[in-house]
């Protein structure tokens, strides 16, 4: 009887289950790609992007969107259904990757932002994207990473290594003198210039005046400065009054 019950169920599983198709393909002149759909299209485009939300972009910023069909429904076995998930959810590429002088980040929707990468630390990217500015992206969300130039990127109980860094599903590979190729897991952090170098400081800079009338006229000026040194390893910062 217990016999005749798994097959049962292993019946079930082989069945075809249909799958929701229905996503839009917009691409930019840029190579950034967003998966979602199209709401409106007039002097600009209105997108509702599955990583971005909604976006508006001009014609003059799109080379491409690809439209599916609304309604459009495939169906797959569970079986595909999961070794689907687990492959590269987008084989397409930009075709500036690796030669624009850009990095860029493929998300696990299959959307592509391009632009500079901050920094990696504490399981958070850092990207500063061409079309979506500054974002704080979960490194469990993306996909890929690739740069354009060298990075240090730090690894469990070993020193820095220095090269070209390509994240590939669940593999970072670093391309220099020594290649090196680790399990994401043990990735501790990445800097774009290391150890030393004006991009590891961020920071801010405030200016304060004020102006006393008496007897006496009397100008204050104050100055708050935050500055943050970022390593693979740590944030230290220091904070100036003047």
């Amino acid at each position: 009887m217990k016999r005749r019950s798994r097959r049962c169920w292993w019946a079930l599983v082989l069945v075809a289950i249909p799958l929701l198709a229905r996503a839009d393909v917009l691409v930019c002149t840029n190579g950034e790609r967003f998966v979602g759909t199209v709401i409106e299209e007039t002097t600009n485009v209105v997108f509702d992007s599955e990583f971005g939300g909604r976006l508006v972009i001009s014609h003059a910023k799109i080379s491409e969107i690809q439209r599916t069909p609304p309604g459009a429904i495939t169906y797959a076995p569970v079986a595909l259904i999961a070794t689907r998930a687990s492959a590269n959810p987008a084989a397409w590429k930009p075709p500036g990757v690796g030669s624009d002088g850009s990095d860029w980040v493929q998300l696990k929707s299959g959307e592509w932002l391009r632009g500079q990468l901050k920094y990696i630390q504490n399981k958070e990217v850092e990207f500063d994207s061409d079309e979506m500015d500054q974002q704080t992206l979960d490194l469990q969300d993306v996909s890929q990473v690739i740069t354009a130039h060298r990075v240090f990127t730090q690894f469990e109980d070993l020193k820095p290594a220095y090269g070209k860094l390509v994240i590939s599903n669940e593999v970072v590979m670093v391309e220099g003198d020594e290649p090196l190729a680790l399990h994401r897991d043990l990735l501790i952090g990445i800097t774009p210039s290391g150890l030393r170098g004006i991009r590891d400081w961020s920071g801010n800079l405030n200016l304060g005046m004020s102006l006393q009338s008496g007897n006496n006229h009397q100008m204050t000026v104050t100055t708050i400065g935050e500055l943050a040194r970022r390593t693979p390893n740590t944030t230290r910062g220091c904070v100036k009054t003047i």
